[in-house]
């Protein structure tokens, strides 16, 4: 008889005690186990020879799921740290990590699964940069990580750090080449590397390179909607070491590997890898955390790295390798931006393209080369903009911009709660009227097609790419030259390679910045930095056209600038003068339900908890959530600034949990959007 704790995907912290006739049973299983009335499926986190002292009669467990278990020793100590640091039961942090319905199939499927081929030489010559970079990351690598791990202090038995390493190259110069070089190092000497991406949508390009250099079959793709019997069968291919390479997102950073020699984070500054609802974890903490469990290096590429990134490369915690020269030696494409209020009050009828736009655009289709839309559509609800002056109204107590709420017809700001009407007069120019919103990509299309009824335009959004394949169709279709015209939203802003787009156009740039959100100026310049990268890939120097109503706004104004580090600093100064990330870190506590006066005072009432055992922690709201009524829930929420050693602050959270069971408290570390 062997007895086992049990933790199951329910909001409860503590775990269970079962007994199991069956002695072979090992810690890492999926259980099937009574609860209640019902059954649930479980984790067995420990095994036990002797009954643990309880007063209570232990049930016996209905089946073990898997045999052998599934979740590594490496991956139980991993769930351990998550649910420590974002103050989610064990068991939900568990379940996040495997799926309930990844069931072990009978009948297996077939399919072949060979090693990586690193003898496939690259015809690439390494620019002097690039041949800088892979020296620096191997040299890193080889100094910090055995890849073997040791489960105990920093994972590499050294008691050194992991590896980790930031690789930050300007659009077009190189990156997966450089990581490429690396990844044949290490699985010649026996290691698995795992590459995350932010969206499975945009992998295809990376995929058919990474299978071109080794192998059609030594590349596993792993996303949510692959058959389950596949997925089990990569995850037996992993923990066994007969497969090398595994490209996925963010939840790909769960699966078990024998022998992880590193993890590779494309577009490192993507805000998908951070997941919405509980455990709300950011993947690339976890990969972080998992590299210093494993020994295995972390490698971030971005060309346009987050702040935070930045900043911990400047003080040492990640080994800084700047590529700073595109690899055909061609220039970056030349940015220019166009007043929006010096539109409209110089043209009477002013439309959605300012004339910029239209005279690049006639030129480029012209000249037989392909233009991209983009239109900035991250904010979630309109700005208040001044029509005039084009500055955005803002809370005096935050100095954070007033969101517009239509129903009341009201400013709210969303960090203080602070109302207000929408004033008369623009209190900065005393102009009378405002914009609310932007256009959209179907009316975006709607004016081209009235411009140029011969032009062949594509619209990749929401309402295009719902069907399996859509993305990389629309993709290779405009890259294959079926399209003269590509209109977007988030989704152009990866890592796209077309060579003949000659111009990029950004309408409505402004909506991102007016958003109530401290990190809305590093977005909305990343985002931005990115998509100016889909032009000027071929022959011809790419032109970026980025229309505004606050052309002087140092976002916009420092795009201008080769120097990604002037806008750096320049933030870093605004964070730290907020007291924000990346200086000090922050927290989002959500309560939600279907009555408002009950959401209210449960609000109040985390606020009183925090406050009485806290003095340390700043206590931001409580205020309406952004989106006050969501899916039938209202919600208000409170936002905490705390020091960078917030074990104890988390301790108060996890009782305040354990104590208002009653009340629907969501959680959320290090939040990348605002609730």
């Amino acid at each position: 008889m062997k007895y086992i704790s049990v933790f199951l995907p329910i909001p409860v912290y503590n775990d269970f005690y079962y007994s199991c006739e069956d002695d072979s049973i090992k810690q890492g299983c999926r259980v099937k186990v009574p609860f209640g009335k019902t059954s649930r499926t479980g984790f067995a986190v420990k095994v036990f020879d002797k009954k643990p002292a309880t007063k209570y009669e232990l049930k016996k467990i209905k089946s073990i799921i898997d045999n052998p278990p599934v979740l590594t020793p490496e991956l139980l100590r991993l769930s351990k740290e998550i649910s420590r640091y974002y103050v989610v039961p064990r068991g939900m942090a568990l379940a996040a990590m495997l799926s309930a319905s990844l069931t072990p199939l009978k009948r297996k499927p077939k399919f072949e699964i060979l090693p990586a081929d690193t003898n496939i030489k690259s015809q690439y010559k390494l620019n002097q940069d690039q041949s800088a970079a892979v020296d620096a990351i191997k040299k890193e690598i080889s100094l910090k990580g055995s890849g073997k791990g040791s489960g105990k202090g920093s994972g590499n038995g050294s008691g050194k750090k992991s590896a980790r390493c930031l690789l930050h190259g300007v659009t077009y110069s190189g990156k997966t080449e450089v990581y490429m070089r690396v990844m044949s190092e290490l699985i010649d000497d026996g290691k698995q590397v795992l590459v995350l991406v932010p969206e499975i949508a945009i992998t295809a390009q990376l995929v058919d390179r990474l299978k071109e250099r080794f192998g059609k079959t030594a590349v596993g793709v792993w996303h949510s909607k692959i058959a389950r019997g596949k997925k089990m069968k990569y995850m037996e291919f992993l923990s066994k070491g007969k497969m090398d390479i595994l490209i996925g997102p963010r939840s790909a950073v769960f699966v078990p590997f024998k022998k992880l020699g590193a993890i590779i984070i494309e577009e490192e500054q993507d805000p998908l890898y951070k997941q919405d609802n509980a455990p709300s974890y950011d993947a690339r903490w976890v990969a972080e955390k998992r590299c210093e469990i494993t020994g295995a290096g972390l490698i971030l590429s971005s060309a346009t790295p987050r702040l935070e990134t930045i900043y911990r490369a400047k003080r040492g915690d990640f080994k800084y390798m700047p590529l700073s020269q595109r690899v055909d030696k061609s220039k970056s494409p030349k940015i220019e931006l166009v007043d929006m209020k010096r539109e409209h009050s110089e043209r009477e009828k002013s439309g959605i393209l300012s004339r910029r736009i239209i005279e690049k655009l006639e030129n480029n289709l012209t000249s037989n080369r392909q233009v991209i839309l983009f239109i900035n559509r991250r904010g979630y609800t309109s700005s208040v903009i001044c029509s005039d002056c084009g500055k955005a109204l803002k809370c005096g107590k935050c100095n954070m911009p007033y969101a517009y709420h239509a129903g009341k017809a009201q400013m709210e700001c969303h960090w203080c709660g602070r109302k207000r009407p929408v004033p008369l007069k623009c209190p900065y120019c005393s102009g009378e009227t405002y914009n609310f919103r932007g256009s959209g990509t179907q009316k975006v299309e709607e004016v081209l097609y009235k411009f140029y009824p011969e032009a062949k335009i594509a619209r990749m959004d929401l309402d295009t790419i719902s069907k399996k394949g859509s993305v990389e169709k629309i993709f290779n279709d405009f890259k294959n030259g079926k399209y003269d015209i590509l209109i977007g939203t988030s989704l152009l802003t990866k890592g796209w390679d077309f060579s003949n787009v000659g111009l990029v156009g950004v309408i409505n740039s402004d909506l991102g910045l007016m958003s109530p959100d401290f990190r809305a100026a590093e977005k909305i310049y990343l985002t931005l930095m990115q998509v100016t990268g889909r032009t000027g890939r071929g022959k011809y120097r790419g032109e970026v056209v980025v229309q505004t109503y606050n052309p002087n706004h140092y976002a916009l104004k420092m795009m201008l600038s080769d120097n990604p580090n002037i806008f750096y600093n320049k933030e870093l100064n605004v964070r730290k003068t907020a007291g924000f990330p990346p200086f000090r870190d922050i927290i989002g506590i959500t309560v939600s339900g279907k009555n408002q006066s009950k959401v209210s005072s449960g609000i109040d009432l985390c606020k009183k908890y925090i406050l009485k055992r806290d003095n340390n922690t700043d206590v931001l709201g409580p205020a309406k959530a952004a989106i006050y009524k969501l899916r039938g829930n209202y919600r208000k929420c409170l936002l905490l600034k705390v020091g960078k050693d917030n074990t104890g602050i988390k301790k108060i959270l996890k009782g305040m949990i354990l104590k208002y069971k009653t009340i629907n408290i969501n959680i959320d570390v290090d939040p990348q959007t605002m609730p």
